[in-house]
């Protein structure tokens, strides 16, 4: 995705942003339990969070940090300690790639 046209890419980073949002759980699952998807595929959905959260809150990406790490947890009701500690560790890896601020 890192090389491919924004007309493409939009669309997914969106789509991914949004279902990262609401199921957090599954999310975490599939990168970190089962291993479906690779380290290399954790910081490309990482890095297109970032994208998504640096067009919506231009200037003001850390209350997109926020608002992300916010509705994860709200989505995780009843997630364990090592889920949580995941959605956490996320969050950090998107705030890795967003512009460092002043």
């Amino acid at each position: 995705m890192w090389y491919a046209d924004g007309a493409f890419a939009e669309p997914f980073y969106v789509g991914i942003s949004s279902w990262i949002r609401q199921h957090p759980a599954a999310f975490m699952r599939y990168f970190r339990q089962e291993k479906v998807l690779t380290d290399a595929d954790y910081r490309n959905w990482a890095d297109g969070v970032a994208m998504e959260i640096a067009i919506d809150h231009e200037g003001n990406e850390q209350a997109g940090v926020t608002e992300l790490k916010a509705d994860m947890v709200a989505h995780c009701a009843g997630c364990s300690d090592v889920e949580l500690a995941g959605i956490d560790s996320f969050v950090n890896q998107v705030r890795n790639f967003l512009p460092k601020t002043k």
